[in-house]
């Protein structure tokens, strides 16, 4: 089962990235910006089926999208 499961699809973010595929990222709790790649951001482990977490969707849905660009 994939771990790092994305709540924002990875196939989407990759639109915000500059050319070294990282986008901006500004965290609002310690107020300050960074740089990430897609696969670093949105997302939570196991949000999809596994320690009674939202079981909406399956890994597989994760595992059809990540390799899109």
């Amino acid at each position: 089962m994939t771990k790092k499961q994305h709540y924002v699809p990875q196939f989407y973010l990759r639109n915000f990235t500059s050319e070294d595929n990282k986008l901006w990222v500004f965290d609002r709790v310690k107020k300050e910006y960074y740089c990430k790649t897609p696969k670093e951001v949105c997302y939570e482990k196991y949000l999809y089926g596994r320690h009674g977490k939202m079981k909406i969707l399956k890994s597989v849905t994760e595992n059809t999208y990540k390799n899109l660009k």
